[in-house]
Order: C-alpha cells, then sequence, then structure tokens
C-alpha cells in the first residue's frame, strides 16, 4: 500500500492502538521500541490524513534519540516538527482538513518542547557551550510566553544549566538546577522537580562535592513518583546513590546469585535504553578503580569510548574519555595517555566546552591525587575514613586563577614615558595626537614582543579621535598585529580597535573594516584564550553594542565565570537576563558578585531592586544593609526597606524606617506616604489610615515627577489593598475610588466588587471598548491629571469587560468613562476578543490612556 493512500481500515482504531503500545514501552524505559513504534504511527498518521499523532511520533523520537545515543534522528526529527507547527501550509500537506484552532492548539501545546528538543539533540553532538547553541535558551523562553506553555520554562532551565556547565559556570548552573527543583511546575505531567534535583547531584558529583551531592540524589529519591516516568527516575537515581556510595566507601550488599539475577531482569535491556547501560558501566569501571583495578576499568570504558566516537555523541564521549584517561593514569601507563589527550583537548576546545578542559588539567596535574571520576574540584566525601588532603570549600572549587604578574617587555619604560602627560600638555587633544603620532612612528620591526604591540593597540583605541585618521592608523595595526596570528590579547585588541575606528561618528573605514572581520578577530581571540576574562569583556561590549544579545550573553556569562569580582559584567549580564524575562537569574549572578566580596554599590542597589520585585525581601533587607555599607546616607534606601519590612509583617520597624528616609529625602514624599497608610492599616490604626489617605488626596499628581505611571500603579495598588480596612460606605473610600479610575490607576481588583453585584448570565462575550474623552482648559489643574498631561487635549483608553452583546458593551464602558471627566466621551471602536462566558457582567479591567489630540 502507498503510504500517501488513505488507510481502508478505522484509522482512529489503529493509531489508538500504536499509540498506547508507544506509551507503554516508554513508561517501561523501552526507548528503541517506542521510536520504532512511532515510525509506524507516522506512516499511519500521515495515510490516515492525521496532524497530531504524526506530530507526537516526532517528538517521542526528538525526546528519546539521546537514551539511545544516537542524537542525529532526534536533531532531524525535532526539525521537521519545528517547520510543521511554524507552517499551517506544511501542516495541511499532512492533515489538509485540520481546523485552524486544532492547529494553534497543537503549536501552542508542543512548540516549547520542539526548541528544547532541537537543542539537546543537537548539543548532544556538539556540545552545550558550541557556536549558536546558548541561543536556544533565550528564544525557547520567549516561544514559552508566546504560546502560553509558562512550566515549559523550566525545561530551559535545565538546557541552560546544562549551558552553563560546559561553559564551567557550575554555581550559575546549580541556581539554575535548583530553582527547577524546588519551583519546578507541580502540575500532573509537567513536574520537573526530579529532574533538578538528580541534576543538581550530577553537577555537584562533578565538582567533587560528593557530601552535598548525596543530599540532592536524596530529594531527587523523594521526588521519583511525581516524574512523568517514574522507572526512568528511579533507575537514574538509583545510579547516581551507587556511585555516590561508591566514592563514599560504603560496603555494597552482597548479593545471591538469584537476586542478581532477578535484579538484572527488572531492568531495560540494554539495547533499549543504551544511556543507561552507558552509566551502568561507568559505575562498573569506576568501581573497578576503587579496587584497584584499573585495568578492567579501560577495558569497560574503551568499548563506549568507540562507540560514543561513531555515534557523534560528544557530549557522553567526553565524560568517557575523561575517566578513561584516568583509568590509565592509575595504572601507570603515561605513554598511553598522551595519546589519549591531544583529541579530547581539540574537540572541547572546538565545542568550547571549558569545564573539559578544566577537569582535564586537573587530571593531568601531577600535584593533585588522581580520581576515577575526574572532578573539577577536589573531592569533598562523607565519610571521614576517606580524608583528601586537598579539601576545599565550594567557594574555592569555583575560585579562577589572578592573572601572571607582568613580565618586563622590549617597550614597556619607553610606554610608560610616552602615555606620561608633559607639563604643557593641559589640552587633552594636544597629548593623544602626540601619543598617537608617536605610536604610529613604532613599526612592526620594531614591536616584537606581543604585549608591547597589545598595549599599543589598546592606546590607540583612545587616542585615535580624528576619523582622518583611521586608515592609517588602521594600517598600522595590521601590521604590528601580523606577526602575531596566535596571540589571544593581540587579536581582541586588534578587533576592539577596528570596532571603534569602523563604527566612530563620520568613520572613513566603515566599508573598508567589514562586521564579519571584526567578529571573526573576536572569535579567534576566544578560541585561542578561553580564560582570559578581559578578552570576553571586550567582546561583551561589542556584541551588545551591534545588538547580538545571544552572543553577548555567552561572553557576559563567561567574563562573570573569570571575573566575578568585575561590576560590568555583573550588571550588563543581569541587564540580558532582565531583558528576556529571567529576572531570578539577574538577580542570582548580581548575588554571585557580592558574595565573592565585590564592593559595588551600583551592583547592591540594583541586586536590591531586583529583590524588591520579586518579593524576596529578607534577600532585600541584605543587599540594602551592604548597600548602605558601601554608600551611607542615600535617599530611597530606607523606603525600599520599609516595603521589605512590611512584607515580612514587620509593620513597626517599617515606620520607623520611613521616618529614617523623611528625614533624609526633607519632604512627605508620595511613595513615602502611601507606605506609611500600608503600615497603619497593617497594625489596624483605622483613625491614623484615615488622617495618612486624606494627605495622600491633598496631592496633586500632576506635581508628582518622581514616579512612573507603573509606579503609581504599583503604589495606588497597595494603597487600595490597605484601604481594605474601611467601612464600604466611608467618604474617604469613595473619594479614593474616584481617584483611581479618574486618574486610569486603578487595580483590577477594583472593579470585581461591582460586576460581582450584578446578576450572574450565561453567554456573556468578553470585549475591548476604546473610548475617547475629549478635555478642555480645565484639565490641566485637576486632580486627576497626572505628570506629563497638562498639555492634553483628549485622550483614548481601553476597557475590558465582559457584555452581552456589543451595544451593553458601549453602554458600561462610556458609563464608567462618565465618572472619570465631565465632558462627554465617544466610542472609538469595539473589539470581540472571546466567547461563551457564564460570569457577572461587566468591567473586567481598566487599560491605559494615552494622548490624542480633540481634532483628531
Amino acid at each position: 500500500m502507498n503510504a500517501d493512500e488513505p488507510i481502508r481500515d478505522d484509522p482512529a482504531v489503529a493509531l489508538e492502538t500504536l499509540e498506547k503500545a508507544k506509551h507503554d514501552a516508554i513508561l517501561r524505559c523501552h526507548y528503541r521500541t517506542a521510536i520504532r513504534l512511532s515510525a509506524e504511527i507516522k506512516r499511519a498518521a500521515k495515510a490516515a490524513r492525521r496532524l497530531r499523532p504524526y506530530a507526537w511520533a516526532l517528538h517521542t523520537v526528538m525526546n528519546h534519540a539521546t537514551g539511545l545515543l544516537d542524537p542525529e534522528p532526534g536533531r532531524e526529527a525535532a526539525v521537521e516538527l519545528i517547520a510543521i507547527l511554524e507552517s499551517e501550509e506544511l501542516a495541511r500537506q499532512i492533515q489538509p482538513d485540520i481546523d485552524s484552532a486544532e492547529y494553534e492548539a497543537l503549536v501552542s501545546q508542543v512548540s516549547s518542547c520542539a526548541y528544547d528538543g532541537l537543542g539537546h539533540t543537537t548539543a548532544s553532538s556538539r556540545g552545550y557551550n558550541s557556536e549558536g547553541v546558548h541561543d536556544t535558551i533565550a528564544e525557547g523562553i520567549q516561544v514559552c510566553r508566546r504560546t502560553g506553555k509558562l512550566e515549559c520554562i523550566h525545561c530551559f532551565r535545565e538546557y541552560a544549566a546544562d549551558v552553563l556547565r560546559a561553559s564551567d559556570d557550575l554555581e550559575l548552573a546549580l541556581h539554575h538546577v535548583r530553582h527547577v527543583a524546588v519551583s519546578g511546575n507541580q502540575r500532573d505531567g509537567f513536574d520537573r522537580r526530579w529532574a533538578g534535583a538528580s541534576e543538581e547531584a550530577t553537577i555537584l558529583i562533578m565538582a567533587g562535592r560528593i557530601d552535598a551531592a548525596e543530599a540532592a540524589a536524596h530529594r531527587a529519591s523523594e521526588l521519583v513518583e511525581s516524574y512523568h516516568c517514574p522507572t526512568s527516575a528511579r533507575l537514574l537515581t538509583n545510579q547516581l546513590l551507587e556511585t555516590i556510595g561508591l566514592l563514599n566507601g560504603v560496603a555494597e550488599p552482597a548479593l545471591s546469585e538469584q537476586e542478581a539475577s532477578d535484579q538484572a531482569a527488572a531492568l531495560p535491556p540494554a539495547d533499549e535504553f543504551p544511556k543507561f547501560h552507558l552509566r551502568q558501566s561507568m559505575i562498573s569501571a569506576l568501581r573497578s578503580c576503587l579496587l584497584g583495578d584499573p585495568t578492567a576499568a579501560i577495558g569497560l570504558l574503551t568499548n563506549w569510548d568507540r562507540r560514543l566516537n561513531d555515534r557523534q555523541c560528544l557530549v557522553d564521549w567526553f565524560e568517557v574519555r575523561l575517566r578513561l584517561i584516568a583509568a590509565y593514569l592509575l595504572a601507570g601507563d603515561e605513554r598511553r595517555v598522551e595519546g589519549l589527550v591531544r583529541p579530547l583537548e581539540a574537540k572541547a576546545r572546538e565545542a568550547r566546552d571549558w569545564l573539559t578542559l578544566r577537569r582535564l588539567s586537573r587530571l593531568l596535574d601531577p600535584k593533585i591525587p588522581v580520581s576515577p571520576i575526574a572532578p573539577a574540584g577536589p573531592l569533598l566525601l562523607k565519610s571521614a575514613a576517606h580524608p583528601d588532603p586537598t579539601t576545599t570549600d565550594e567557594a574555592t572549587i569555583e575560585a579562577v586563577p589572578e592573572p601572571d604578574t607582568p613580565t618586563p617587555t622590549p617597550l614597556g619604560e619607553t610606554l610608560d614615558a610616552l602615555t606620561t602627560p608633559r607639563g604643557e600638555e593641559s589640552d587633552a587633544p594636544v597629548f593623544r595626537r602626540r601619543v598617537l603620532d608617536a605610536l604610529l612612528g613604532f613599526g612592526p620591526d620594531v614591536a616584537t614582543h606581543p604585549e608591547d604591540v597589545a598595549r599599543m593597540l589598546h592606546l590607540a583605541r583612545f587616542v585615535c579621535d580624528d576619523p582622518a585618521d583611521a586608515s592609517r592608523v588602521w594600517d598600522w595595526a595590521e601590521s604590528l598585529a601580523a606577526p602575531f596570528p596566535r596571540e589571544a590579547v593581540v587579536l581582541n585588541l586588534l578587533a576592539a580597535l577596528g570596532d571603534a575606528l569602523r563604527t566612530a561618528e563620520n568613520s572613513a573605514v566603515a566599508d573598508r573594516i567589514g562586521a564579519d572581520r571584526i567578529e571573526q578577530l573576536f572569535r579567534q581571540s576566544l578560541d585561542l584564550d578561553p580564560n582570559h576574562f578581559r578578552n570576553y569583556g571586550r567582546a561583551a561590549i561589542h556584541y551588545r553594542q551591534v545588538g547580538q544579545l545571544n552572543e553577548a550573553e555567552r561572553c557576559l556569562a563567561r567574563w562573570h565565570r573569570l571575573d566575578r569580582g568585575n561590576p560590568q559584567a555583573s550588571l550588563w549580564l543581569a541587564e540580558i537576563y532582565q531583558h528576556s524575562d529571567r529576572p531570578s537569574d539577574a538577580l542570582a549572578v548580581l548575588d554571585m558578585a557580592l558574595r565573592a566580596g565585590l564592593e559595588a554599590p551600583e551592583v547592591a542597589w540594583q541586586a536590591a531592586m531586583l529583590a524588591h520585585s520579586l518579593e524576596h525581601n529578607e534577600s532585600l533587607l541584605t543587599y540594602l544593609d551592604k548597600f548602605e555599607k558601601i554608600a551611607p546616607g542615600e535617599d530611597s534606601v530606607n523606603f525600599y526597606r520599609a516595603s521589605g519590612l512590611l512584607r515580612l509583617g514587620r509593620a513597626d520597624d517599617a515606620l520607623a524606617a520611613l521616618v529614617e528616609e523623611e528625614q533624609r529625602s526633607k519632604g512627605g514624599l508620595l511613595h513615602v506616604l502611601i507606605l506609611r497608610a500600608c503600615a497603619l492599616s497593617t497594625l489596624g490604626r483605622l483613625d491614623h489610615f484615615r488622617t495618612q489617605l486624606a494627605e495622600i488626596m491633598s496631592v496633586r499628581l500632576a506635581g508628582v515627577e518622581s514616579l512612573t505611571r507603573t509606579g503609581l500603579v504599583r503604589h495606588f495598588g497597595r494603597l487600595w489593598d490597605a484601604a481594605k480596612i474601611l467601612p464600604e460606605n466611608d467618604p474617604l473610600l469613595g473619594r479614593l475610588i474616584h481617584r483611581l479610575v479618574a486618574t486610569g490607576l486603578a487595580p483590577d481588583e477594583l472593579f470585581d466588587g461591582p460586576r460581582r453585584a450584578n446578576p450572574k448570565a450565561e453567554g456573556l462575550n468578553f470585549y475591548e471598548v476604546v473610548v475617547f474623552q475629549p478635555l478642555d482648559e480645565h484639565w490641566r489643574d485637576s486632580d486627576d491629571c497626572l505628570a506629563g498631561e497638562e498639555e492634553w487635549t483628549g485622550y483614548s483608553i481601553p476597557w475590558g469587560l465582559l457584555a452581552s452583546d456589543e451595544d451593553e458593551a458601549r453602554r458600561i464602558a462610556l458609563r464608567w468613562q462618565a465618572r472619570c471627566y465631565p465632558l462627554e466621551a465617544t466610542l472609538e471602536s469595539v473589539q470581540l476578543r472571546e466567547e461563551g462566558y457564564t460570569d457577572h457582567p461587566g468591567i473586567v479591567w481598566q487599560g491605559m490612556r494615552s494622548s490624542v489630540p480633540a481634532s483628531k
């Protein structure tokens, strides 16, 4: 039968039978069978013209190909799945009659999984820190937000942890997986907490933190049943615990022949779940090494080393090759080690797997005892019976060695003298001209040391400010750098200089120095020396300026890893995380810098603001204390301190902090008055609250320029919540409601009461009604005019509401708008957004108003 011809038997029954068999195979970890059944489902679904089972069959192949240690079919499935989800035309080639709503539902349900699967399958064969793989994190999170699958963001946190692990930032990787372990979506089928806890244990084992890894593995064990495939979770967790037990020297229980046979029978066959059996072999190799038989370990690992290399499973191959080198070192076979190291080093550099290179470096260091698991740091074991003389804490494990002390160079003293202004050179342009002319006098015949060349390229960037000099400077720079094609710093500074010359105002070399050339130089420099933090800093600045934020993020993450104490690295990386909706990651970056001893007020302040927005109130107080220690006496510190204290239920302490804030700011600021009212409400001081609210109502908002509209909405939202202390018929409450609605600052909750007072009705629709409000000469003096709105002659404002039809929607919107200003408003538009509600009719939300001239 032709696969393109419709099948004559009932396709639904055939597909359902295949789907059930596939599901059962997955639950038993028989992944090869599941993928074989997926191929049958694809054929049957295509013949039956059914898109949904076809897409889910691709999803299965994509998800489980890495479990078979064969990532390429998974990557191909992910590419095909994404193509179908992004092109309805392609989807209709499979199912011509698919309903658009059904297709959109499938897109929403599967898109984020497809990007996650593409990232993992690609990274498995190329490395998680390789070219382009880093981009998937931010892109995937955006897909999750676009399709409404916010629970899938946790999958990309796991992916981010893999990327950060490869880029050798174990601390930040642990932040991601711990976030998943604690707050991974607990909805059935989406619970990722086990994945977070097990990955935490894996990273800690790699770091050498066996003590902490054991605690994480036990947490994972408790979460096994919450995972969508408990059998897989149980098997993999038991492997973690077995590894940890071996490293801690815990005696293994002796099994009878029957018990050993039963245990083996309970495991999936080797061909069904090869990755599980790879890990079993690594455990057996570890056991052999610990028992003094590295030769047995070598035999086990060599077979896997070849197999993984043939299948291009690069990430797993890195792990096996490291352990194989460790086994040969333990066996004393130094000659064989050399042949194993070179290809590992080459492939790890190409993949930019800095963690593998660091683990290899430690493995080859004669001063460090060889461990069969090649950890990234000294082993910290639970058992005191096996002390390690080099044990240290986690912070030291993550530390980066200080750069070497500069050595004298042939032109060092000459350049020192050159860059010292002479007495008559009070004019900066004169000084820069002299330095530039002198630099251009040094040719490659004189500048023969790479450090001198690097220093001159760096200087040229700051003294060449005349576009007429740019072409000559670039010729000179290239001639100086040409003898040093393998010097990372020289190439990096040449790139930075070229970038400055081509992007300068009125540049004369913009066409001559191509953007591709600059990027090539930056990439070469980073590949030549992955541990030079200033090189990453300059590259990050370039990518940030040209808008390549994914590349900027990769460089900033490495810069931050290598130099925790650099405030700019921390702030810029945090900024990128914030812009991609990752505020908790931004806070983690700043927190690491502060814990590393950074004394930068701007970092402490930004950390405090992020903690405030995330409502991490205890942390907020800590960051404010840090800021106050570095920069004492600043305004706003005690306002945010009071805000955090109030959220923690410490209203009396909040009032005391507000007293201090008013003394510093020398005046009654609106946000301080509002926060005091909230504290008084919390304490139940009704009379004091009424007095404070009356003072707030007397403030003309047009004169409040220190708060943005977003800030006003946030503060008045807290005030509305605090005002619940007032009786419903209190005139002051009525004034507050009018002020909130008339200023356009009303929280959604304000409309709940009036709407629920209406009888519930069936068949309601949700409308967005846009109203135009004309204004007159009295507007600028109105209590309802905000700062910056004084010159408005009219504004447009949307209302979201539930109504039975368009006519009712118009009446409701105009009735509420009439409360905002005396002049009669008119309708601009009515749009139906959703249908079929059984609810109370009325206003749901008030949108943001915008200026529209009355003439329009």
